[in-house]
C-alpha cells in the first residue's frame, strides 16, 4: 500500500501545497524579470522609515548664555554680558504665556531666529508680535515661542 492510499488527504494537501508554491515561485520570477517591460517600478534603492527628531527645552527651566564676543561689536547700541532664557512648565519660552484665557493663540516654531536667545525676553520677536496684534485687534492672544536653535551654545558645534 502507497501513501496515497494510506493517507489521501494529507498526501493530496502535500501536493496542491507543492504546486501551488511552484506556480507563487514562477510568478516572482516573471514579475521580477519583465517588470519594466509589465509597467511595474521596482525601486532598486532600500526605503528607510523617516522620523522628526524634534528638540525641546526642558519645562521649569532656567539658563543664562554669556553672548558670543562678536555681538559685543554690535554698532547699534549696547549688548548685555549674559542672557536669561527661562522655560516654562509647558516648555516654551518666557514670556508665552500671558492669558489664561486668550482669544487666540500664535505658536512660532523654528531655530535659532525663533529662539531669540542673545535678545532680551520682552524683546524677542514672538513676543513683540503676540502685542502688536493684541493692539491692532483688541484680542487678547498669547504668542509662544517653541523656537530651538539646532546648535547650543558651549557644544562642539558651536564652537566651530
Amino acid at each position: 500500500m502507497n501513501r496515497f492510499e494510506k493517507h489521501p488527504k494529507k498526501t493530496l494537501a502535500v501536493v496542491l501545497l507543492l504546486i501551488f508554491t511552484v506556480i507563487l515561485m514562477g510568478v516572482e520570477w516573471t514579475l521580477s524579470s519583465f517588470h519594466e517591460e509589465l509597467g511595474i517600478n521596482k525601486s532598486s534603492e532600500r526605503t528607510f522609515a523617516r522620523f522628526m527628531r524634534l528638540r525641546e527645552w526642558h519645562p521649569n527651566s532656567t539658563k543664562i548664555y554669556s553672548a558670543p564676543k562678536a555681538r559685543f561689536n554690535d554698532p547699534k547700541g549696547p549688548v548685555d554680558e549674559t542672557y536669561e532664557l527661562r522655560i516654562d512648565e509647558a516648555g516654551f519660552i518666557w514670556p508665552s504665556i500671558n492669558h489664561d484665557k486668550p482669544d487666540a493663540e500664535i505658536v512660532f516654531l523654528g531655530g535659532s531666529t525663533t529662539e531669540s536667545l542673545y535678545i532680551r525676553p520682552k524683546m524677542r520677536f514672538p513676543y513683540l508680535v503676540g502685542r502688536q496684534v493684541e493692539q491692532a485687534t483688541n484680542l487678547k492672544i498669547n504668542s509662544i515661542n517653541a523656537g530651538v536653535s539646532p546648535i547650543r551654545p558651549g557644544s562642539r558645534r558651536a564652537a566651530r
